[in-house]
């Protein structure tokens, strides 16, 4: 159902919960259930705040879990926090 990444590892995925014809909690499921991907951040972004849908996310390994905001501006703005909080900061394992 997904590809696998060519070459080296994305530093992070931004992963949207309602996609055309893909449940992104599947997919969440699919990337981490193959270790190369163990150390790879997975960004959930969806419209849902509800706690079941959080929850699910996180049992099935999302780093982080987004509400998207209702502007274009607004996620650009949440994007590039995201960045400035992971950029510097993070030190992450070399994958197996």
């Amino acid at each position: 159902m997904w590809l696998r990444a060519q070459g080296s590892l994305p530093d992070v995925i931004l992963l949207d919960l309602n996609m055309p014809g893909c449940d992104g909690l599947t997919l969440l499921d699919g990337i981490r259930s193959d270790l190369t991907f163990h150390a790879v951040r997975i960004v959930v972004l969806a419209h849902s705040s509800d706690a079941q849908d959080v929850t699910a996310a996180y049992a099935l390994g999302a780093t982080t879990y987004l509400v998207k905001p209702t502007s274009f501006s607004a996620f650009e703005r949440q994007i590039q926090t995201l960045v400035t909080y992971w950029h510097p900061l993070c030190c992450l394992p070399t994958p197996p």
